[in-house]
């Protein structure tokens, strides 16, 4: 897909993977305007973008984070952030319409009881994922991530509109390919993408 002509190359590769991921994770929970959404993981590379179109929709986000990344949070429009490494986010908010869950585990197992009846769970593939949406009479659903080049022309389109902007990435010159995959390992990059 052509980068568009306003949008810099730095910008499209950091927002390309997320984004496409974020696109079909709300397009998997079909959310529309006036519902509520839970986004796990709202100040990461993909949940940061979830926020974002979520409330381009016109919905209202409730995003986790941990207490050192609520700025970034509450910066890309979150209506309330609640840290996880502060407060058990599951005794805080009350049933919402959508949860994004890119964690899995013991999130997606405790995410079931803040949904609505007839809510929708979309997840990510992540720690092992446990159906429990029939207990719930809600829906799980795994987004599932595909290359389509029309899902990644919108992302495009999007991120050279404004919709969607990504995390600042931290950049390498391609000698320093070791040292950027070091970083990668011990998890402390930061929350955007590492680009070469």
């Amino acid at each position: 897909v052509a980068v568009p002509d306003n949008l810099d190359t730095v910008t499209a590769m950091a927002v390309a993977q997320p984004g496409c991921c974020a696109w079909i994770s709300i397009e998997t929970a079909k959310l529309q305007a006036g519902e509520t959404i839970l986004v796990h993981g709202a100040a990461g590379a993909i949940g940061s973008l979830v926020v974002l179109l979520a409330k381009h929709r016109g919905a209202r986000v409730i995003a986790t984070c941990r207490s050192t990344a609520a700025n970034i949070a509450k910066d890309l429009g979150a209506d309330e952030v609640v840290s996880f490494d502060q407060q058990d986010p599951f005794r805080q908010i009350g049933p919402v319409d959508v949860v994004f869950d890119p964690v899995g585990g013991e999130t997606h197992r405790r995410s079931y009881g803040v949904l609505k009846r007839g809510g929708r769970l979309v997840y990510l593939t992540a720690e092992p994922i446990v159906d429990l949406s029939a207990q719930y009479s809600v829906t799980a659903m795994r987004a599932k991530i595909e290359d389509n080049p029309e899902t990644l022309r919108k992302v495009m389109e999007s991120a050279a509109a404004g919709i969607l902007r990504p995390l600042p990435p931290r950049q390498f010159p391609f000698e320093n390919c070791a040292y950027a995959h070091q970083l990668l390992e011990s998890g402390q990059q930061g929350p955007g993408r590492v680009i070469l």
